[in-house]
Order: C-alpha cells, then structure tokens, then sequence
C-alpha cells in the first residue's frame, strides 16, 4: 500500500476515518514542501543554463564578426 493510501484509507478501507484528516494534509504539505524545492533547483539551474547559452552566443556573434572583419580585410589574419 503507498504511503498516500495508507493516509486516505480508513480502517475499512473507506476515506475519512477519524484522524486520518490530519495526516492526509501532512502528506500534502510535505508534498508540496518538496515540490516547491524542486522548483526552487529547477530555477537555478536552468539560469546557469541561460548564462552559459548567452555566453557561448556571444562568444559565437565575436567570432563570426571577426572572421567576416578578415575576410573583408579590414583585420589581418591571426599571426600575421
């Protein structure tokens, strides 16, 4: 039996048994606690996801400048 059974099943199998009430809304809270959590690392990582997609952008529109800068001859190639 899960644990959310466990807590919605009286003792005849029926929902709603005294006391059972209680522990209902603790598995919810607890529930929600980890799911906020989860959300709360999801977050972060996807902006340090971000960050680096924004780097590696920036990164890539240099290097494409440069290189069209070369082609046009306004910059001498590198090592010359």
């Amino acid at each position: 039996m899960t644990e959310h059974e466990q807590a919605t099943d009286g003792p005849e199998g029926g929902c709603g048994a005294p006391g059972e009430r209680g522990r209902v809304e603790e598995v919810l809270d607890e529930a929600a606690e980890e799911l906020a959590e989860f959300a709360a690392e999801a977050r972060e990582e996807l902006t340090e996801l971000g960050e680096q997609v924004e780097a590696g952008f920036r990164t890539l529109r240099n290097r494409v400048a440069d290189f069209l800068d070369r082609d046009a001859g306004e910059v001498p190639p590198e090592g010359e």
